[in-house]
């Protein structure tokens, strides 16, 4: 069993390949071989993320309030922080490589 940390909660490979909850694959990809799974964590540049999301000012503004909420109130487990005057937090991954039985 391979124990994997999504940004919405923590979850075992069972439960990520069981199609059925949160972290639940779609139901055809649940009928596969897994190859192998990888997880890590990516250290994200908020401005450089909101740039290359091509995010709306006003969408922009609202984003850089939660993060800013978030870094005071830690509700999330993207656990934001500054660094050298730059807003970056955590995006967790995962991807999966399977093959079809």
């Amino acid at each position: 069993m391979i124990h994997v940390i999504c940004p919405f909660g923590n979850f075992t490979s069972e439960q990520i390949l069981d199609g059925d909850g949160a972290a639940g694959l779609e139901r055809e990809t649940a009928d596969r071989d897994i190859e192998s799974m990888h997880s890590d964590r990516l250290v994200v540049d908020m401005e450089g993320w909101l740039k290359s999301a091509q995010t709306g000012e006003n969408d922009a503004r609202e984003v850089r309030r939660l993060i800013a909420e978030d870094m005071r109130r830690n509700l999330s487990s993207m656990l934001p922080f500054e660094h050298n005057g730059a807003t970056n937090f955590i995006q967790r991954t995962v991807a999966i490589v399977t093959r079809k039985l």
